[in-house]
């Protein structure tokens, strides 16, 4: 009977603590994400020989914000990925190539 009830206890404790768990590795997993096609725009651009004004120009990103998906620390909408594919002169696809754990 003792048994069975610290069973209980156990798995009710895993139920209450381990949802809180679930976000804080999704949040990281997802800013890994970020950080990993950051990168990759960035070493395209430099490759490119672009600075982020010239890619700014290019399309309708600000250079903050281009400079803020590079590193990794904003989110970006498909549209805007697509403009900055524009503004980097390289199709879609090519800022996909990149490689995911």
């Amino acid at each position: 009977m003792q048994k069975f009830y610290l069973l209980q206890v156990l798995v009710t404790l895993l139920q209450i603590i381990f949802p809180v768990f679930i976000p804080i590795m999704k949040e990281s997993r997802d800013r890994k994400r970020l950080q990993i096609v950051g990168k990759h725009i960035k070493n395209i651009r430099e490759s490119l020989k672009l600075s982020q004004d010239d890619v700014a120009a290019r399309c309708d990103v600000t250079k903050g914000n281009l400079s803020m998906i590079e590193n990794g620390k904003k989110d970006l909408a498909f549209t805007t990925f697509l403009e900055i594919a524009k503004g980097l002169g390289v199709h879609p696809k090519e800022l996909l190539d990149v490689e995911f754990e």
